[in-house]
């Protein structure tokens, strides 16, 4: 909702002094240094204001009696405070701050500017800093850096300040440069597109890390086929030696052919969950269960339905002693076990977008990394964590709903699109 200044006697962010000369820094460095200023509103509830805080600053070009929306502001990083002192020992409070710019603003600095692909609620943080008075500060902000290519990014919510590059405002220089982040077609991520085709599908590898659009990828056939074989399957029985010595295998596109894995599990679901955040090979996800080795003495042997002793790396017994390797369970075993909300998480295509309302501008990649961070660990043996959820949605208010890829206005399914570089399922 549009918001008066809290207020009345709120002044614009103009840098002239009373005697309505610029400030300068010079001027600026002769005034006594503070840490923080307090600002109090027309209720006398005073606002304090620090060195480092972002800021809401009233625009030079609006009146204090308008009613903004809170990104109609302009937003300012505090660097410095000072005061200057009068004769008749009132003070006027000076603000150096950084200025973080809005679309418009990059656009007056850069002309080949896209400012349709900024957020309302984006700004970029940028080299230029200036003077302003206390009185023009209306409220302490949370701006949250977006790292676009990092797949652990805290999730940003809608309505939120956020930054994702920093502009050299002399040198006219944008960072990171929007063609080295974003799709192969060199169009920047639109969070506010709401077109179910240009949400963006981000592939988590280390050597990628990168989000295309999924029209792009559509358009260039970087899709899997009916024909595609299965990367990642369930152990095939083996023999007791054969276990003995087996290592972890390195999965090939000639292990099986595509066929239902599991009830739930397809094999686009598995080769998503094997696409890890940690590594560039294919997770081999049956590779991680653990075999189980047991002893079994002679005496043991003549007494089948007596339970079987774990091995002991001390003290043996005199008996003579045989170590076994127990049949691994089944993956699917294994997956069935886990939370089904959890497997649903961790087998989800890693997706922003503006029609995926509920992924907010950053999407559901931070949730599904997470997710399948922790499906590995569970594979490997560790014990799932009572506050499971907990360890997925770190953010506060988050949940289930944000992780799950709904898309408004799509007519058909999401396409099982895969990474250009890698091929991985994304």
């Amino acid at each position: 909702m549009p918001r008066k200044s809290l207020r009345s006697s709120k002044q614009k962010a103009n840098p002239v002094d009373d005697g309505g000369s610029r400030m300068t820094e010079k001027k600026f460095l002769t005034f006594s240094p503070f840490s923080t200023f307090l600002v109090q509103d027309d209720d006398n509830v005073n606002h304090k204001f620090q060195k480092n805080n972002i800021c809401a600053i009233l625009p030079s070009d609006r009146s204090p009696e308008e009613s903004l929306e809170l990104w109609q502001y302009w937003i300012g990083q505090v660097v410095e405070i000072r005061a200057e002192e009068h004769e008749d020992g009132t003070n006027t409070v000076w603000v150096k701050v950084k200025w973080f710019y809005n679309a418009q603003d990059t656009s007056s600095a850069l002309k080949s500017f896209d400012a349709s692909v900024i957020d309302p609620w984006e700004r970029l943080e940028s080299d230029m800093h200036d003077y302003v008075e206390s009185l023009a500060f209306e409220d302490v902000v949370n701006l949250k850096t977006f790292d676009e290519r990092d797949p652990f990014q805290s999730f940003i919510p809608r309505e939120t300040f956020f930054s994702r590059y920093q502009l050299g405002y002399k040198s006219r220089q944008l960072k990171p440069k929007p063609s080295t982040t974003g799709c192969s077609c060199g169009q920047p991520y639109n969070p506010n597109d709401m077109d179910a085709s240009m949400v963006m599908h981000f592939c988590p590898r280390p050597s990628c890390r990168r989000a295309f659009h999924q029209r792009c990828l559509v358009n260039a056939k970087s899709k899997e086929s009916l024909n595609r074989t299965v990367t990642v399957i369930d152990p095939i029985k083996a023999d007791t030696k054969a276990q003995a010595s087996r290592k972890p295998r390195q999965s090939t596109s000639k292990q099986a052919s595509l066929k239902q894995v599991g009830p739930t599990l397809s094999p686009r679901s598995l080769r998503l969950l094997a696409c890890s955040p940690d590594t560039d090979e294919v997770v081999d996800l049956a590779s991680l269960i653990p075999l189980t080795i047991v002893t079994q003495t002679a005496e043991d042997a003549s007494d089948s339905s007596r339970p079987r002793k774990r091995a002991r790396t001390s003290k043996q017994s005199s008996a003579t002693q045989e170590a076994l390797l127990e049949q691994p369970r089944s993956l699917v075993d294994v997956l069935g076990d886990m939370p089904g909300d959890l497997i649903r998480i961790a087998e989800q295509p890693l997706v922003r977008g503006g029609a995926f309302v509920h992924g907010g501008i950053t999407g559901n990649i931070c949730f599904v990394s997470r997710a399948r961070q922790l499906v590995y660990s569970i594979l490997e043996g560790e014990a799932l964590p009572d506050d499971w959820e907990s360890v997925i949605f770190q953010e506060e208010g988050t949940s289930i709903d944000n992780a799950i890829v709904t898309l408004k206005g799509a007519t058909r399914s999401i396409p099982p699109v895969v990474c250009p570089n890698c091929q991985s399922a994304i």
